[in-house]
Order: C-alpha cells, then sequence, then structure tokens
C-alpha cells in the first residue's frame, strides 16, 4: 500500500499542478475536437481516444507514488498529437497549393488549431516529467 497515496492533492508541486492543468486542457480540447470536426472528412477516432485517455490516465500521478507514472499521459498525448497532425496536413497542402476540389468537407485551419493545442499538451506533458510531482518530506 506504500505505493498508494491516501490524499491525491497533498504536498503537491508546481509541476503535479501544470500537469494536471495539461490533462484538463488534453480532455476539453478532445471532447471540443469531436463535437467540431466528427463531421470533417479527416476526422479521427483515434485522435480523440488517445487525447481522452492521456488526460484521463494522469489519474495514476494523483493516486499513485511511481516516480514514472507522469510519462503515462505523456505518450498518449504524442500519440494523439501524431495522428491529428497526419491528419491535419493534406488539406493543408491542399490550402498552400491552391487545390480546392480534394479536401471538400474538411476545414484545415480547425484541424490545424487542435494540432497545435495537442502538441502544446505533448511538449508541456513532457516538460512536466522534469519537475517534482510530489515535495520531499
Amino acid at each position: 500500500m506504500k505505493y498508494l497515496n491516501k490524499y491525491p492533492f497533498k504536498d503537491r508541486t508546481v509541476g503535479f499542478w501544470i500537469g494536471l492543468g495539461v490533462a484538463a486542457l488534453a480532455i476539453i480540447s478532445a471532447i471540443l475536437y469531436i463535437a467540431l470536426c466528427n463531421s470533417d472528412k479527416y476526422f479521427s477516432t483515434l485522435v480523440f481516444v488517445m487525447m481522452l485517455v492521456g488526460g484521463l490516465t494522469y489519474a495514476t500521478v494523483m493516486f499513485t507514488n511511481f516516480k514514472i507514472a507522469a510519462l503515462i499521459p505523456v505518450v498518449f498525448y504524442i500519440i494523439g498529437f501524431g495522428f491529428a497532425i497526419d491528419f491535419t496536413l493534406p488539406p493543408l497542402s491542399d490550402v498552400w497549393n491552391g487545390v480546392v476540389f480534394n479536401s471538400v468537407g474538411s476545414n484545415p485551419i480547425m484541424l490545424l488549431t487542435f494540432s497545435i493545442i495537442f502538441l502544446v499538451c505533448a511538449i508541456v506533458g513532457i516538460a512536466t516529467n522534469f519537475m517534482n510531482q510530489k515535495k520531499e518530506n
């Protein structure tokens, strides 16, 4: 039982709170992604699932004392970002090249916005892994 945390918010550092904010951002942006982009031609359910699972797995940081627990959500953020940018580039390249018939039914600016949000989640999540999650006594 020494690995379980009875009080998840007791003695937490700035790194924990930043990571919790990133998890909240990932969950909120995943919900907005499915609400705003699900009729898009380049919508990916995998991106939604990865970002949602990444945000929810931050509970492992809250309820366990494992040092590596903060890395688990970051893996999901990175996978979600990778697939998001993969689905964003085809319609975005059509906009850059002036091709209008290939990306009908797609909103590349919204896809790019969500890709940038997912990138921010991944980068800040990586940064929180180098911060202490709990105050040392």
